[in-house]
């Protein structure tokens, strides 16, 4: 009897945020793989993120979207939205601070509706080295509702990631696989419709995360623009007061085609920093599938966290 090798296909990688419901799989995960599946489901207007409602409409989106053609499994990984969690890089002798747990906790609460205590409070961190750690904290609250979704949807939750480890692992994976890569400090930026993702990492080590206030959707207004450039400017500010001695040397915007590209250039211009666009859809194998999909699926914003938790 012969025997078939089966494809090392990917799990199935959905972000719940900012624009819509986005939701890749691919067929293997490096740069080149064939993309399985490959859709976006645009939230409604009058929808707000994390409500009973929007895990209604994420659950018949879900439905809907892994009927469509294409694919190999159920499992799947989520990426916990920007506005449900907290990002901070401490000292990492706070951790065991009773009065750091209690400011976490007091800065969750107007996220959630439940009351957050330090007994809901999931907290993970990524030790950064000796003195440093990144901190990413939610409610279990946000937790059991994406879980809840992804499981009246039919699909098996394989496991929940934070959009810095989503969007490392889109860059790592994709646009740093040279071997100066591996070696470079970047600030990697994914401009959503309302806000924009910031993280500085050397390869696979995040140094530094955070969410700016401003998104693609104002970037036509020039004092918008500038203000999104200062935003970045501070955050390169901040992370060289914590790593004086490291060179932060590119700027890597991660949402590829949803934004012009003279945006872009733009603000690596005002800042004096060169800059690399890495746009996922082009990252994959070019099947007619991709094709077909491209000119709509360039107009649903970035597609950077999804791909991230399909590939971690």
């Amino acid at each position: 009897m012969l025997k078939m090798a089966r494809r090392k296909v990917t799990s199935i990688g959905i972000d719940t945020a900012g624009e819509g419901l986005h939701l890749v799989q691919l067929s293997g995960h490096e740069a080149g793989s064939e993309a399985l599946k490959l859709a976006f489901h645009p939230r409604p207007e009058h929808i707000e993120s994390g409500t009973a409602a929007w895990q209604h409409w994420g659950v018949e989106a879900l439905q809907s979207l892994v009927k469509q053609g294409g694919g190999h499994c159920k499992l799947a990984r989520g990426v916990i939205s920007a506005s449900q969690m907290i990002v901070e890089t401490v000292e990492r002798a706070k951790l065991k601070d009773e009065r750091f747990l209690e400011t976490m906790v007091a800065r969750m609460k107007p996220r959630i509706e439940s009351d957050c205590t330090k007994q809901t409070l999931v907290i993970k961190d990524l030790p950064i080295d000796q003195t440093y750690t990144l901190v990413m904290a939610t409610d279990r609250e946000w937790v059991n509702r994406y879980l809840a979704t992804y499981e009246k949807a039919g699909l098996e939750i394989e496991a929940l990631y934070t959009w810095p480890e989503a969007l490392n692992q889109c860059y790592c994976r994709f646009f740093g696989r040279r071997e100066s890569d591996r070696k470079a400090t970047v600030m990697l930026l994914d401009v959503r419709r309302d806000y924009t993702h910031a993280v500085i990492c050397r390869h696979e080590k995040i140094f530094f995360a955070r969410r700016l206030s401003v998104g693609g959707e104002a970037l036509s207004n020039k004092k918008m623009l500038d203000r999104l450039t200062l935003e970045i400017g501070t955050c390169r500010r901040d992370f060289a007061m914590l790593y004086s001695d490291v060179l932060l040397e590119r700027l890597v915007f991660l949402s590829g085609a949803s934004v012009p590209n003279e945006v872009y250039m733009s603000i690596a211009k005002e800042l004096e920093m060169t800059a690399l666009v890495g746009d996922c859809l082009n990252a994959v194998a070019q099947t007619s599938f991709v094709t077909k999909q491209k000119e709509f699926n360039r107009t649903s914003g970035s597609w950077a966290s999804a791909f991230g938790v399909c590939l971690m």
